[in-house]
């Protein structure tokens, strides 16, 4: 599956514009995005994990992390409304 050059670009430029720390990532995971991207454009927004756990009962991720990530879905569903607009 591939996803939308634009939608991760425009990801990029709101972590660039909220002074966000970002790194892009290839991802093979199954994720619901796999069938969502034959209907929408489509990204993945990750989070951090403390010590890199992930689907694992010790998985953890800081507050201000978690938030930081609702942050940048919140503008991008907003710039994706008004492109709809």
């Amino acid at each position: 599956m591939q996803l939308s050059a634009e939608m991760n670009q425009d990801l990029v430029t709101i972590c660039e514009e909220k002074s966000l720390s970002y790194q892009q990532m290839h991802s093979g995971a199954g994720h619901d995005a796999m069938n969502m991207a034959t209907l929408c454009p489509v990204g993945l927004i990750f989070v951090p994990s403390v010590d890199g756990l992930s689907h694992h009962p010790n998985e953890f991720t800081e507050l201000g992390d978690i938030l930081a990530g609702i942050d940048v879905l919140e503008e991008a569903v907003v710039q994706c409304a008004r492109v709809a607009d």
